[in-house]
């Protein structure tokens, strides 16, 4: 028996989702010179949206154990699963050049289903998962 798995947001995520607006923010402050021609408020503004991207995704978590995973979203709640009480998982996305699944989505055996999106987490968990789900079918 292993220890559970815990993933969250890979630095990738972070670098591609907040990293544009850390760099509007520095052309921002280094185009304003001064901050006072008003050129705080769009660092600011910019700065602000990366810290609210940011928290979002540190809402993300997925944890995989040896009976079942719990996948924690930030528009959804947080669904612990056994792989016994999974029907089906169908691949909802896949990555345009790599052709790898970047979210599924979980049917149980009860007829609720659910997405869990890989994107935001390393490669390793979704193929981990996939692989855990296709040994318990």
């Amino acid at each position: 028996m292993s220890a559970d798995a815990t993933y969250r947001s890979c630095a990738s995520a972070y670098v591609v989702l907040c990293g544009p607006w850390v760099a509007l923010g520095v052309v921002a402050l280094l185009e304003g010179a001064s901050f006072e021609t008003g050129a705080w408020r769009e660092v600011a503004l910019f700065i602000g949206i990366a810290a609210v991207v940011a928290v979002w995704l540190r809402w993300f978590r997925l944890v995989i154990s040896d009976v079942g995973f719990s996948s924690r979203s930030p528009f959804g709640r947080t669904r612990s699963v056994p792989y016994s009480h999974v029907q089906s998982v169908k691949i909802s996305v896949r990555g345009p050049a790599t052709k790898a699944p970047l979210g599924v989505i979980v049917t149980l055996s009860d007829g609720d289903a659910f997405r869990v999106n890989f994107k935001v987490f390393p490669k390793l968990a979704g193929d981990l998962l996939m692989e855990r789900i296709r040994g318990e079918a």
